[in-house]
């Protein structure tokens, strides 16, 4: 049998210390793209919440955008920027396996965070009116930089 390693524990976090951010032990989906998905999860995530970004197989496009002086980096600094403190997790929604796998996890989350475009969501069926028999419980934020028609 292995040994088992000594190793110091985390100090519990009680609510109403001041220490203890102020979303602690709130958890969310940010399935979003490009800057105003991402920057509401990021908020999220400053204040303590346990924040799962979702992606394609491809990557977030935003990965891809490179300021002049970044040549030749593989990613932007700016996604690095708005995905900061987020854990991150490649899910191909449009097989069934995966999109399960995110309503797992969809079970034990407090926020669901996307700017998918409706019709979107709604072909996946991860719009609000499907989602909201089965999770309840589920703040369901749907973040559009220029308006839901635009």
């Amino acid at each position: 049998m292995a040994k088992q390693e000594n190793r110091p524990t985390q100090p519990k976090l009680r609510p109403g210390d001041p220490n203890v951010p102020i979303f602690h032990g709130v958890r969310v989906i940010d399935l979003s793209t490009i800057i105003a998905g991402p920057s509401a999860g990021r908020m999220f995530a400053d204040l303590g919440a346990e924040v799962v970004k979702i992606e394609s197989p491809g990557g977030d496009l935003f990965r891809t955008f490179l300021m002049e002086f970044e040549q030749p980096r593989t990613h932007g600094s700016a996604f690095d920027h708005l995905n900061l403190s987020k854990l991150g997790l490649q899910l191909d929604l449009r097989k069934p396996h995966d999109k399960h796998f995110l309503k797992t996890l969809l079970k034990d989350c407090d926020v669901f965070i996307t700017n998918v475009r409706i019709d979107g969501l709604q072909r996946l069926g991860l719009d609000y009116e499907t989602l909201k028999s089965d999770f309840p419980h589920l703040a369901y934020v749907h973040v559009s930089a220029w308006g839901h028609l635009g």
